[in-house]
């Protein structure tokens, strides 16, 4: 074989592997996973991802929730894959404390390289696809993502790490987000603005959802005692309650509501200061399901 059709042989053989162990790494991808069949979805940030969990419930869900997304993404991914679901699935938006507030989703990310076409990723960096590109041809030798995955696993945080991610929290939101005070109903005008605007992207979802024959439903979800402290419910009312109760006025869309539910104060059912461990998760997920099936209707 000459030189040159070995280095074509070469090249090809590498091309075919990278693709290859693209699509496997893929297949992993939870957004990808999603099958018309769901009788339930959910969209959401760092609560949803933790919080929602559909196995042993007798129903098929799926949650697309990242760390963190907010509505920009939602929309996108619900325009993309709310294609897939069949007429009645449920579709939850999950509503935390400061998601009115938020700006944009950074999608440099691998979840949505996986899932998402180039064009629909703000900012597209061709240099970080090929970073992942060789990862995921990395991982059969290096198990990075797995290592990743199960980081974590088996780890119980003692009450004072909870109370250093409330500290944390806190800081991101006051200091990055820029919340001028999560004790008071302080708002600054690009808080605003990023209400207003977040008010009509969920607006336009759940209409997005009633014109594709899917139920939207809204839940807020719950958080431990040790962050309802925290937070004041003057803030609350602001960044979260006044914008919730507008979409509700202006959509009669549904919403579930287990911020103030004593039922979950226990700190023992988190990860951290306001994310569910499995116990959590199971408490919760029983809860809001049979809420949904008993509302639903």
């Amino acid at each position: 074989m000459k030189i040159s059709e070995m280095f074509w042989a070469l090249l090809i053989g590498i091309i075919v592997y990278l693709w290859i162990a693209w699509h496997i790494q893929k297949k992993r991808n939870r957004l990808v996973r999603l099958k018309k069949s769901a009788d339930m979805v959910n969209l959401g940030s760092t609560y949803a991802y933790y919080d929602f969990e559909y196995r042993n419930l007798g129903i098929e869900g799926y949650n697309l929730a990242n760390i963190p997304q907010y509505f920009d993404v939602d929309s996108i991914l619900l325009k993309k894959y709310g294609k897939r679901l069949k007429a009645g699935t449920k579709v939850l938006f999950c509503v935390p404390d400061f998601v009115f507030a938020a700006n944009k989703t950074n999608m440099k990310r691998k979840v949505y390289y996986e899932a998402l076409y180039p064009w629909e990723i703000d900012k597209y960096d061709i240099c970080f696809f090929i970073r992942l590109l060789w990862k995921a041809a990395a991982e059969p030798i290096t198990h990075f993502y797995q290592k990743e995955e199960k980081k974590w696993e088996g780890h119980i945080a003692s009450v004072e790490e909870k109370e250093h991610h409330l500290e944390k929290r806190i800081y991101d939101w006051e200091h990055n987000l820029g919340i001028p005070s999560v004790k008071s109903g302080e708002m600054t005008e690009q808080l605003y603005k990023n209400i207003t605007e977040n008010e009509e992207l969920l607006m336009e979802m759940i209409l997005c959802c009633e014109n594709k024959g899917l139920e939207p439903v809204l839940v807020v979800p719950p958080v431990s005692g040790m962050m309802k402290k925290a937070v004041s419910m003057q803030c609350l009312k602001v960044y979260l309650y006044d914008p919730l109760n507008r979409v509700k006025e202006h959509t009669g869309v549904k919403v579930l509501d287990y911020m103030n539910s004593d039922e979950f104060d226990d700190l023992g059912l988190y990860l951290n200061s306001d994310c569910m461990n499995e116990n959590g998760r199971g408490l919760f997920m029983k809860r809001l399901v049979g809420d949904l099936m008993k509302k639903g209707e």
